[in-house]
């Protein structure tokens, strides 16, 4: 009897052991790793539609409507993009297109609506991006380039860009700048010509004149610290609502005619605040202060507002006339 009651309880004793060792064998199954992870991310190229340009695909050329983007930085000694088809658009994708001969983007040919945006144009021998008629450029920076950081034609329009250190900042026909920046440019910020309009955008610390405009319209803008005039205005055109400060020359200067110079601030140049050498234009509402001379160099033959001096608390009732403080 006493040897039953002990085989008993040896089993009962042996029992619980085993259920425990059956139970850790459970839970270090559940820790063992099942192998290394699926692919939670596919690279960019397998996953978007758009055709990516990479750095050996240069020079390219694009002979069909459709959308393109930098997969990484691209630089080359070498051409770069030559678009020869309508509606193209280039995503840089925040990198950078750097080179190189001719021009960073450019076209050949009767083509249009081409679209670039979103990084940096550098280093080319040429222009940086120069775009056809009726395109778009975007949130673009163009650095050391040869000729015009940004070209743009007719219908086109280039917004929230900057163009620095480059011969010609930013060169425009037909073409609107909006919330642009110039600056440090080996010529002039801002070029423009017949139908462009410039509508808040900075044009600072060029080598040559800030802005210079003919037959096109600059208002809201600001031209500073160039080593020539703020704005160089030659015919046809309206400039309204700027300010010029301290460049090395004439806040506004007028060479041709039948300009409409309207309510711009003219402040501490080193020339005169307006010097109009040209004739049948009017120059009504500007305001001029420390500048070389602010009102004197303004030419016979121009239809000019009263040049009143002001200090302190005053009250005028010309509604035309210019201010001298």
């Amino acid at each position: 009897m006493s040897d039953d009651r002990d085989s008993w309880k040896k089993a009962m004793a042996i029992g619980p052991l085993v259920l425990a060792g059956i139970f850790l064998v459970a839970r270090a199954g559940e820790m063992d790793p099942s192998g290394a992870p699926s692919p939670t991310v596919t690279a960019i190229d397998e996953t978007d539609p758009r055709i990516p340009i990479r750095n050996g695909d240069l020079p390219l050329t694009i002979s069909e409507s459709g959308s393109y983007y930098l997969a990484e930085d691209v630089s080359t000694t070498g051409d770069g993009i030559e678009i020869l088809a309508d509606a193209v658009t280039i995503d840089l994708m925040g990198l950078s297109l750097s080179g190189g001969t001719g021009n960073g983007i450019g076209y050949s040919g009767a083509v249009e609506g081409l679209t670039v945006r979103n990084g940096t144009v550098s280093g080319w021998t040429l222009s940086g991006v120069r775009a056809p008629v009726n395109s778009l450029v975007i949130d673009v920076h163009a650095e050391g380039n040869g000729l015009a950081g940004i070209w743009a034609w007719n219908g086109s329009a280039v917004i929230n860009s900057t163009a620095t250190n480059n011969h010609y900042g930013i060169y425009a026909s037909g073409a609107s700048l909006n919330n642009c920046t110039a600056a440090f440019n080996n010529s002039t910020g801002i070029r423009v010509y017949q139908g462009s309009t410039v509508t808040g955008c900075a044009a600072t610390f060029n080598d040559g004149d800030g802005i210079y405009v003919d037959g096109a319209i600059v208002r809201d803008s600001m031209a500073k610290g160039n080593f020539d005039n703020g704005i160089y205005v030659f015919a046809n055109s309206s400039v309204v609502g700027n300010l010029c400060s301290l460049n090395s020359n004439a806040g506004i200067y007028v060479i041709g005619s039948d300009n409409r110079i309207e309510g711009n601030n003219v402040v501490g140049n080193l020339g005169p605040g307006f010097d109009v050498d040209g004739f049948d234009n009017i120059i009504i509402k500007n305001t001029a202060r420390d500048n070389a001379q602010n009102y004197a160099q303004i030419a016979p033959g121009n239809a000019v507002g009263q040049v009143q001096a002001v200090s302190g608390n005053f009250t005028n009732t010309n509604a035309w006339a210019n201010f001298s403080y």
